[in-house]
């Protein structure tokens, strides 16, 4: 057993004894025959009131009663000082055994750090010169059976911090105020909006037809209807219903479901801003997103520059304005008025190299959309209006009068990220029909995003619907710019969690199993490595090759999944590394092992799982052990290189937090790609605890990897 399991269990063995002595403390309460649950406080003035008011009411010299959570004990003799917290703030009170008496304060003992209490005394300075409650008497609140973090473990782990955010926010006072930060962001949004005349609404979540944004929706169906429903991927094609009803300025703010990928940048269920102004026009909506963020920024933050992880934004107007097609030509020498159909674009993106999943199942919108993600966005710093986007891209967008291959539309754009998409809307009935029935058959050709036709919608739009300019912002996104959070899911209080031993695929959802219990692979791990022996002579492709294996091993355990399948798909990944030049065939590396393996009867579960390690080759990622190789691919490369990097070279000496701070080095092992490393939170993992997983994986084989 290593160090870190005796660790672990000698954690687990203090922890059972606290809580069982609390739970003791607990019965001694009950035998005193008080309620350590009761139903309210006497409560007659909050921590702050008390601080800020403090010489008047040490003046008066009249008994107030605090109430809040213990945070810290120090019992001298006679006499303990405790310190407590409400929301509002922490002040010290003192405890005297001849004010008390010895019964009352004897039965303090049963009280402890985390514990809820009520204080009823007078205000005092001490003699250190610090403000505080001589108490005269005092009442349990709430009798807590578990010890705080920080009087046992600390909170650190990210992962741990998300799942109980509760503790998260009783821990870190930088948290909660993240989330001040936000309640006002999300005020002045509303305030900017309700001062111009906007009625802030709300539609349905649950709808019939999945509409208003390019995007997979969550499934869901009806028991009493019996009839398949969506969570809304957008709140648009409502609130412009609304417009056709008369009302001109409508505003909602939404939350949204999308079925799709996480990373530190996207949630699957989030909070969208969306207004609709009758008679404007995207342009005009341009400077009003100006107008709007200045707003805000200087309300809430009183600056119009802040510091996002290093990166100075300055949001002082006017922002940087650019085209699609243009900004596309510049960066990789493709030009969208040439390349203006589905398969020219796809010819020349094969010629150039540039290599997304699904190339051949997406039309053109979706192919020039993917193709400006790739290589375009990642370098735009901003703020930037992207404007000219194509009609096939925006389904909902009125086509541009000067040229009928674009629309009115324009993104705001920040470090590679959209925050804000806004577009003068189509309001030709007929034209959107026919929009609606060319995004219907791209969803038969395999484009799980392509909007799905709706009849009400183009029926609403029939009675008559006047020019409209729409506008739409991702408010998580937004705080975890202005807050300077490093991941999306720092900006909302519960983000979503795969539940602990639970990893099991959602049957409804008819995606394929990820637990390859059943999988024979075909293949034992002698002849495995009798095969890397075979094709790979190169030593630290071979240790790579191994680490990549004790990772996969660790992650299967992790996610109590198939160790033999996972390690066996770690292991043979590189077989054809040296078999052709990389940089000249890159798609051929995955595909080629796996024609290898194929004829050796390996199971195609692991033949999958290598093919989707490489990008290159196109090969989708769908299955847990498929996104779970991607990532652990270039973890094993950071992980040498933060090695290697210490005096020792040892990697008992290398530290999880070590790996993290260089994962932040961009010129670090440039190599080990960091947006791929990160793409862990896919599969629900945080990016530290893949890294300390990882880290231990190779720890344990460190003699075979020579390090």
């Amino acid at each position: 057993m290593t160090t870190h399991f005796v660790i672990q269990g000698i954690i687990k063995y203090m922890l059972r004894e606290l809580i069982q002595n609390r739970k003791e403390k607990l019965n001694k309460i009950l035998k005193a025959q008080i309620n350590p649950y009761p139903d309210s406080s006497r409560r007659t003035h909050a921590i702050k009131k008390v601080l800020d008011d403090f010489e008047a009411i040490e003046k008066e010299k009249g008994e107030i009663v605090v109430a809040g959570r213990i945070r810290g004990i120090r019992e001298h003799g006679g006499s303990t000082f405790i310190h407590i917290n409400d929301e509002s703030g922490r002040i010290q009170a003192y405890l005297k055994q001849d004010i008390l008496g010895p019964e009352k304060y004897k039965f303090f003992k049963n009280f402890d750090i985390g514990d809820f209490i009520e204080l009823q005394g007078t205000v005092f300075v001490t003699q250190k010169g610090e403000r505080t409650l001589l108490v005269s008497d005092y009442e349990i609140l709430a009798k807590s059976i578990r010890p705080l973090p920080e009087k046992w473990k600390g909170l650190s782990n990210q992962e741990i911090r998300f799942r109980e955010r509760y503790l998260d926010l009783l821990v870190h006072s930088e948290v909660r105020e993240r989330f001040r930060k936000r309640a006002e962001i999300c005020d002045a949004l509303r305030d900017f909006l309700t001062e111009r005349g906007f009625l802030e609404v709300e539609t349905p979540v649950l709808q019939t037809k999945a509409s208003g944004a390019l995007a997979r929706p969550f499934i869901t169906e009806h028991e009493a209807m019996q009839i398949p429903l969506y969570l809304r991927i957008a709140p648009e094609t409502y609130l412009k219903r609304l417009i056709v009803g008369g009302l001109e300025k409508v505003f909602e703010m939404a939350r949204v479901f999308r079925n799709e990928g996480m990373d530190t940048a996207h949630l699957q269920d989030f909070t969208m801003l969306e207004f609709y102004w009758a008679y404007r026009n995207y342009e005009f909506l341009m400077a009003q997103t100006e107008e709007m963020l200045v707003y805000l920024l200087k309300r809430v933050f009183g600056a119009l520059q802040i510091d996002y992880q290093g990166e100075k934004i300055d949001f002082t107007p006017p922002w940087q304005r650019k085209n699609f097609r243009s900004l596309i030509l510049g960066d990789c020498g493709i030009d969208l008025n040439k390349a203006d159909t589905a398969e020219k674009l796809r010819k020349e993106m094969r010629k150039k190299k540039i290599e997304i999943e699904d190339l051949g199942k997406l039309g053109f919108g979706g192919l020039a959309d993917q193709l400006y993600k790739k290589v375009s966005r990642p370098k735009i710093k901003g703020p930037l209006f992207l404007t000219g986007h194509p009609i096939e891209l925006s389904p909902l967008a009125r086509r541009n009068d000067q040229n009928p291959k674009i629309v009115d539309r324009f993104q705001l754009v920040i470090l590679g990220q959209e925050l804000v998409n806004a577009y003068s809307e189509l309001v030709d009935p007929l034209e959107q029909r026919r929009r609606f029935e060319e995004q219907a058959e791209m969803r038969e050709r395999g484009d799980a995003e392509a909007h799905m036709m709706d009849e009400d919608y183009v029926r609403a739009m029939e009675y008559g619907m006047p020019p409209i300019a729409g506008w739409g912002m991702g408010v998580d996104r937004l705080v975890m710019f202005l807050t300077n959070a490093p991941s999306i899911r720092e900006a909302v209080f519960f983000p979503l969690m795969r539940p602990l031993n639970t990893q099991k695929v959602c049957p409804a959802t008819k995606a394929p199993t990820q637990n390859e219990e059943a999988v024979k692979p075909g293949i034992t791990r002698v002849k495995a490595w009798d095969l890397v022996c075979q094709y790979v002579k190169n030593e630290n492709s071979r240790k790579h090759m191994l680490a990549t294996e004790a990772i996969m091993r660790a992650l299967a355990k992790h996610f109590q999944e198939n160790k033999e399948v996972w390690g066996l798909t770690g292991l043979l990944h590189d077989l054809d590394m040296e078999m052709f030049d990389y940089r000249e065939a890159p798609e051929k590396h995955g595909p080629t092992t796996a024609g290898i393996l194929e004829q050796k009867g390996v199971h195609p579960v692991i033949l999958a799982g290598i093919k989707a390690h490489n990008d290159q080759c196109g090969a989708p990622r769908k299955t847990l052990m498929e996104k779970a190789i991607y990532a652990v691919d270039p973890l094993t490369g950071l992980i040498v290189a933060a090695t290697l990097v210490l005096p020792s070279k040892k990697l008992s000496d290398l530290s999880a937090q070590s790996i993290l701070k260089r994962f932040k080095e961009k010129s670090f092992a440039q190599g080990a790609r960091r947006e791929v490393i990160a793409s862990c939170e896919s599969f629900g993992l945080s990016l530290e605890e893949f890294v300390k997983i990882g880290l231990r994986a190779m720890q344990d084989i460190s003699q075979n990897l020579g390090l």
